[in-house]
């Protein structure tokens, strides 16, 4: 089948118009690419024989390329990028496709998307290689009685994402159940950040997330000890393409980015949701443009942010702390309740040899608070400041864990995140 359908691609000098089969070939390729249509789509869609994990939370996701662990922006920091011109976003449907599963899943979870890619290439072949057979087609599911089921809806709705229609996702959520309305949500809001959409996509992600954050306790994505094991270690740098004919892993990924697109089967839960709701919010903030008239909260956020898989976001980090040290202050009141990577706290606690006054509250006894503010706004400030991160410090873990905890808080709990 995938000679037959190259072949006439090649054959076409890739058009995208429907090109005829050689008659001895057509209804055995037709009756071929069905059977493979309808088994490999319904295998994708129904549960991997996984304990404890089930195929219906998870989601395949337009995963965002663009951010700011990509290479620097080398201009100004007093300067908002928003200034300075950006490359126009690529057409989608025209990149070409990896598809992968989430570094945290088992390796189980290969086998559905080797069937989705099976059942891509059946499609493709039915629906646009001969007027005749896609005619045929529309018949075969009709007789079928295809219409309205569930498996197959998940499949229609998965392959308009693989062919780079994903905003156009069905926007009836009437006879789906929760996790399916969120799913396709989901879609919809990655696929408009990938045409160059931030700041809805954003707005929509950030509504699914706080809607999922309730109930990720009752719905884990692996056993006890797989999750402790995966929140300890870095992510996984094993292939991001599940297909045989691929070996591109993830740490080559960065030197093609932008030229192709990576369809990623996640879980559809908070912890694993984090790190792509990170890259678009900050991706968000520096399209929108970094600078000096940047608000303190936004920059606080940021800094919140940039504590994600550090020092991935390092360069975003080392870019607010340049400007927090120009504007010679800085104001967070949210600060000690987000921030636990020991880096960031002792670059902050830094700041002070620079004559930044720096205006953080702190907790103390529990329930009461403190603001802690240096450069001299009251006696033994420097120390005040040192002393509050000391303790911060001893008191929450820096670990990855510890971090992804803080910021499925912080993605929940915080207003005007993406600012006004």
């Amino acid at each position: 089948l995938l000679s037959v359908r190259s072949q006439r691609e090649g054959d076409s000098g890739g058009a995208g118009g429907k090109q005829q089969l050689p008659q001895e070939l057509m209804w055995p390729v037709y009756f071929t690419a069905l059977l493979v249509w309808l088994e490999a789509s319904w295998h994708y869609t129904h549960p991997v024989t996984v304990p404890g994990i089930s195929m219906n939370d998870m989601i395949l996701l337009d995963l965002p390329q663009a951010g700011p662990d990509q290479p620097a922006d080398t201009g100004d920091a007093s300067e908002p990028s928003a200034k300075r011109s950006k490359p126009s976003p690529p057409d989608v449907a025209d990149l070409p496709v990896h598809l992968s599963v989430h570094p945290d899943l088992p390796e189980p979870f290969n086998i559905p998307v080797e069937y989705f890619e099976a059942a891509v290439h059946a499609w493709k072949l039915l629906t646009s290689a001969d007027d005749k057979v896609s005619e045929a087609f529309k018949e075969s599911k009709g007789e079928l009685n295809l219409s309205g089921r569930v498996w197959l809806d998940r499949f229609d709705q998965d392959v308009k994402l693989y062919c780079g229609k994903g905003e156009k996702a069905s926007k009836k959520t009437s006879g789906l159940d929760k996790t399916q309305s969120r799913a396709v949500a989901l879609q919809r809001s990655f696929a408009l950040f990938t045409r160059g959409q931030y700041r809805p996509a954003c707005e929509a992600v950030l509504h699914v997330f706080r809607e999922l954050h309730g109930d990720d306790a009752s719905r884990p994505t692996a056993s006890a000890s797989s999750r402790a094991a995966s929140a300890s270690k870095p992510p996984s740098n094993r292939s991001v393409q599940t297909s045989r004919y691929s070996t591109t892993t993830a740490a080559a990924a960065p030197a093609v980015m932008g030229r192709w697109r990576e369809l990623q089967l996640t879980p559809c839960t908070c912890p694993a949701l984090v790190p792509l709701v990170v890259k678009m919010i900050l991706s968000y903030h520096e399209d929108r443009g970094i600078s000096q008239t940047t608000s303190d909260t936004i920059l606080g956020h940021l800094l919140v942010l940039s504590q994600y898989n550090w020092p991935l976001h390092g360069t975003l980090f080392a870019k607010v702390a340049e400007i927090i040290k120009v504007k010679g202050s800085f104001s967070y009141s949210q600060f000690f309740d987000y921030v636990v990577n020991v880096d960031v706290l002792e670059e902050i606690s830094f700041l002070h040899n620079y004559a930044v006054k720096l205006m953080l509250m702190t907790s103390a006894n529990g329930s009461s608070t403190k603001r802690t503010v240096t450069r001299g706004v009251n006696k033994g400030a420097e120390k005040e400041i040192r002393s509050a991160i000391e303790r911060q410090v001893v008191h929450v873990s820096g670990s990855r864990r510890a971090v992804v905890g803080r910021l499925v808080r912080f993605l929940n709990e915080v207003d005007a995140i993406l600012g006004p």
